[in-house]
């Protein structure tokens, strides 16, 4: 049972030299939004059309960070009560109105957070989009369909932007997507507020829909491998509490080793195995029950569900 990676030292310096690059300025003091709109003609200040979960996390992100104040963020809800959520945190800019918002704000920087069933709604609303920079944050709406949908729509303005719920304990994995030609202030302000929240990598727009499942929604498969390891961790005499911080504790840490070591996964749980030990016996039974093409075709359709969201 006992993992022997058998690193050297320079390996290990290699990896985590690595680590440190894909985690895109995570021990270097990060610049804020007003440095980087200084002397640009872009107003510094976030406006999020959707308040909800995602929302929330990405920008109290930035806020802990520092990379923006919450005067320099805007946000608009579909409810009175949740605009009061957030004029409790201590954000004075928010509001019910889109349109009021996009007039505005016209000059900062918008991020369509809302669910893409939603997106029509806003469209309807009467916004005009002329020149703004925008970025998206749903699921499945690629930039040629934002482009064609979006009323008065910049092409070269456009962006996607895909985080995950860990955004809310700083450690997200976000996927990015540019069109030829971006504004560099633009893309340099989306990539630093990405990475208040965690990690940022490029991601090419015909692969965004299937790197977006594996970002967004394998933490909800992992939570329930989680519990399903805490279940068993009960089953077999472990208290609750005890086997749900062990399950999650040891998955923390195996996907670090991925990361970090650069390693293979299936070499990673050769290593574990021991000739006729107990890890190899649960990998016979897991096997058996089809977790790996369970996990293989849930990537398949979640990611036909979001090219089908674009559609809608």
């Amino acid at each position: 049972m006992n993992l022997r990676l058998g690193l050297s030292t320079k390996r290990l310096l290699d990896s985590s030299m690595l680590y440190s690059r894909q985690l895109n300025y995570s021990m270097e003091a990060q610049p804020n939004l007003a440095k980087i709109c200084s002397g640009t003609d872009i107003k510094p200040i976030l406006v999020f059309l959707g308040g909800g979960q995602m929302a929330t996390a990405l920008v109290e992100g930035a806020v802990a960070k520092g990379f923006v104040t919450k005067e320099q963020v805007a946000v608009t809800a579909r409810t009175e009560q949740t605009v009061k959520k957030w004029i409790n945190r201590g954000y004075p800019n928010v509001s019910v109105d889109n349109k009021a918002f996009v007039e505005k704000y016209k000059s900062g920087i918008f991020f369509l957070a809302m669910k893409p069933q939603s997106r029509h709604g806003l469209y309807a609303s009467g916004c005009d989009f002329t020149d703004c920079r925008v970025v998206c944050l749903m699921a499945g709406i690629d930039l040629k369909t934002l482009n064609e949908e979006l009323p008065g729509a910049t092409q070269t303005r456009l962006m996607r932007l895909h985080p995950n719920v860990a955004a809310a304990v700083g450690a997200s994995t976000s996927i990015l997507s540019t069109p030829a030609g971006c504004c560099p202030e633009q893309e340099k302000i989306v990539r630093a507020f990405a990475n208040c929240s965690g990690s940022c990598f490029d991601v090419e727009e015909n692969k965004y829909d299937a790197a977006g499942t594996i970002v967004g929604c394998s933490p909800a498969w992992v939570f329930s491998m989680i519990e399903a390891l805490s279940d068993g961790g009960v089953l077999a005499g472990v208290p609750r509490d005890v086997a749900s911080k062990l399950a999650a504790q040891a998955v923390m840490g195996a996907a670090k080793l991925v990361v970090e070591t650069g390693e293979h996964p299936g070499v990673l749980k050769d290593k574990v195995c021991s000739a006729g030990g107990t890890t190899i016996a649960g990998v016979r039974v897991l096997e058996a029950k089809g977790m790996r093409s369970g996990f293989i075709e849930a990537v398949k359709a979640a990611t036909d569900r979001a090219g089908e969201l674009g559609k809608k």
